[in-house]
């Protein structure tokens, strides 16, 4: 039986019935509706079938790496509730790393491709 294809999160956000996903996490896509696009602007990226996961020791969730995997332990599995203005904090400094280490891309949008005549000016890996 064939392997299927695993692709890692590059930015958190919520897919289908697997949930919250985090920056890093491993899965398998749902085979949804907006699959493509998901990875078409970024949210997703193929992993390499070489590269060996990281696994949280709390849920089992899959990461491409221990920085990752410890970033999910440190915001899901922490021992204490931050007040709202450290929770603001802390999601201001994730927002602020993500446009620098994970930026999406927009130019293969439809409006921005729509603009550009069609060409895609980036490609994912």
């Amino acid at each position: 039986m064939a392997q299927a294809d695993r692709y890692f999160a590059r930015r958190p956000f919520g897919y289908g019935r697997l949930g919250h996903l985090d920056r890093g996490q491993v899965v398998e896509l749902l085979k949804m509706p907006n699959d493509e696009q998901l990875t078409r602007l970024g949210y997703f990226m193929k992993l390499d079938r070489q590269v060996e996961t990281s696994d949280c020791g709390e849920c089992g969730a899959q990461f491409i790496g221990d920085a990752e995997r410890a970033a999910h332990g440190s915001n899901r599995h922490r021992d204490h509730d931050l007040n709202p203005a450290e929770e603001d904090a802390r999601i201001e400094r994730q927002e602020r790393h993500l446009e620098q280490t994970a930026p999406l891309f927009v130019e293969n949008s439809k409006a921005s491709k729509a603009i550009s005549g069609g060409r895609r000016i980036r490609v994912p890996d």
